[in-house]
């Protein structure tokens, strides 16, 4: 059991679109499936979205996303980024998206990849 818990540190959340649509099969069978019993065994409770910004040290924000930038999102990633992502205003006016959990920072990379 020890060298099983060993084995299995490391979690990549990647949604199963991301999968199918961008990774050759050849890699994909290799693959190990997490069950969704399993995946629950990871989950806790967190700060809301409010407190981690404030944590991350934002002034102006919103937890309000753009619904034509949360369908492109989940479009192109299969992720839906409510929850993830808050509206940072602090740099500029117009505001950006910025990840603030650990799942929407892979799904950020995830997006910025595939956009470049």
């Amino acid at each position: 059991m020890a060298n099983q818990t060993a084995r299995h540190r490391t979690i990549y959340a990647v949604p199963e679109y991301v999968v199918s649509k961008h990774i050759p099969e050849s890699i994909v069978k290799h693959l190990p499936n997490m069950l969704w019993a399993d995946s629950y065994k990871y989950t806790m409770d967190r700060p809301t979205m409010s407190e981690l910004a404030k944590l991350q040290g934002l002034k102006t924000f919103d937890v309000a996303l753009p619904i034509d930038w949360v369908r492109e999102f989940e479009e192109k990633t299969g992720f839906n980024p409510v929850g993830h992502f808050v509206m940072s205003y602090d740099e500029n006016a117009f505001g950006f998206p910025l990840a603030l959990t650990r799942e929407g920072i892979v799904a950020a990379q995830i997006y910025n990849h595939l956009q470049s």
